[in-house]
């Protein structure tokens, strides 16, 4: 949105030239703020894709499509530092010259438009790693409906601002051809109703990509901790939805304040929607990262020299372990297959516990360093260790010979060891 303000009202107080507001100016609080959240944004868009190049060796479209959010969030950074410059952002309409006026008008339109495919942009990445996520062919179609109505829609709102003065692009910014009558262009109320609309169709959307997730990763075979996890991290989209129905509250008024660009409270509020939005979106990509540290950071406080295991084995998403095997561990048994289990191939600890042997779990502290316990497992794959946070299992397949009738079908040896 391009909020002008009143304009009969801005010239009265030009003229007038308000010198008790002269020495007046908010510019570095805007500006600290508006840095501030882009930096954080920053910082985790590289880190994520830092995760998928050298960890997940796994780029996908909803990584590109966030760098590309990445890259306008740092553009609209430049368009506020353009329009403080100007000597708008931050400062008295009434004190700022009609030319640097419509020089910082000129950086707040493109900044208007930068911001919006922005925010949408956010949105695509979050489906198209949702798509990732599902088997389901209807939440496939449904979440491709939702990037192709984001994507119209977007243009639609894109069409409206550039084609508020007709096909006189230039008169959203200059406003001698306002005066003159060379430019017709919406009144102020037909521009916020149309804004408002807009502004709630995006704040539905918001609503939408923070709360779809919920379902999606609850139906994950992941543990309980994970999914707790990831949907609290998903849920700061919540965030990014309550500055949208702040930023539309502020809009009613916006092209109604004389005084609007002291505070630039809306477009204060849209910058921090748009940036708790990339940090939402990003924040659970770098859970591999998160506890690979963790576990570096155990290993080296410990004192018991405990085994160290990769954390860097995950999935595509980078939200399990991969299944992996090796022969070249050393166990003084080469011979023998190791499998690394992870979160999508496990139980929580507890129901470790209750199928395992009560002399290897039992009370003794000693014996919980490191464990070995034997688990029956049937034809159902019912042999997935679900591991907390804190520990890690290492499975051995041992040759057996099936006995006859009924009974055990498969043993597997597994070995605790906490971190």
């Amino acid at each position: 949105m391009v909020a002008f303000g009143p304009l009969s009202a801005l010239l009265e107080r030009q003229a007038a030239g308000a010198p008790h507001y002269k020495h007046e100016s908010n510019t570095a609080n805007l500006m600290a703020i508006n840095g501030t959240f882009c930096g954080v944004a920053l910082v985790t868009v590289v880190l994520r894709m830092y995760v998928r190049i050298f960890m997940l060796k796994s780029v996908g479209t909803d990584d590109y499509v966030m760098v590309a959010a990445m890259v306008l969030s740092l553009a609209v950074l430049a368009c506020f530092s353009g329009e403080a410059a100007a000597g708008g952002l931050g400062h008295h309409p009434a004190l700022v010259d009609p030319a640097d006026w419509s020089l910082f008008l000129h950086w707040r339109y493109f900044h208007s438009l930068i911001i919006m495919f922005g925010i949408s942009l956010v949105k695509i990445s979050v489906a198209c790693f949702l798509r990732r996520l599902v088997p389901n062919k209807n939440y496939h179609r449904f979440l491709l409906g939702s990037i192709v109505f984001l994507i119209a829609f977007t243009l639609s709102c894109a069409g409206t601002l550039i084609f508020n003065c007709g096909t006189n692009v230039s008169a959203n910014w200059d406003l001698e051809l306002r005066v003159n009558g060379k430019a017709k262009c919406f009144s102020n109320t037909t521009y916020t109703n149309i804004g408002i609309f807009n502004s709630s169709i995006q704040i539905a959307t918001d609503v939408l990509f923070a709360l779809l997730p919920v379902p999606i990763v609850w139906k994950l075979q992941a543990n309980l901790r994970t999914k707790i996890t990831l949907v609290g991290i998903l849920g700061l989209g919540l965030f990014a939805c309550a500055a949208s129905i702040v930023k539309t509250v502020l809009q009613a008024n916006a092209l109604f304040n004389a005084d609007w660009t002291f505070h630039d409270s809306f477009f204060m509020w849209n910058n921090i929607e748009f940036n708790i939005g990339i940090l939402a979106a990003s924040l659970p990509s770098l859970r591999p990262l998160f506890v690979k540290l963790l576990g570096a950071s155990q290993r080296f406080t410990s004192s018991n020299g405990r085994n160290g295991q990769s954390y860097g084995k995950y999935d595509a998403d980078g939200l399990a372990y991969r299944k992996t095997k090796s022969n070249v561990r050393n166990t003084g048994n080469p011979g023998r297959e190791y499998y690394e289990f992870g979160s999508r191939q496990s139980t929580e600890l507890g129901e470790l516990r209750r199928g395992a042997s009560v002399r290897a779990f039992g009370e003794d502290p000693s014996k919980m360093a490191g464990v070995t316990s034997t688990v029956t497992a049937g034809d159902d794959d019912s042999d997935k260790i679900m591991l907390d946070q804190d520990f890690h299992a290492v499975g051995i397949d041992k040759d057996w010979t099936k006995p006859a009738g009924s009974g055990i079908t498969k043993t597997t040896t597994v070995q605790i060891a906490r971190y």
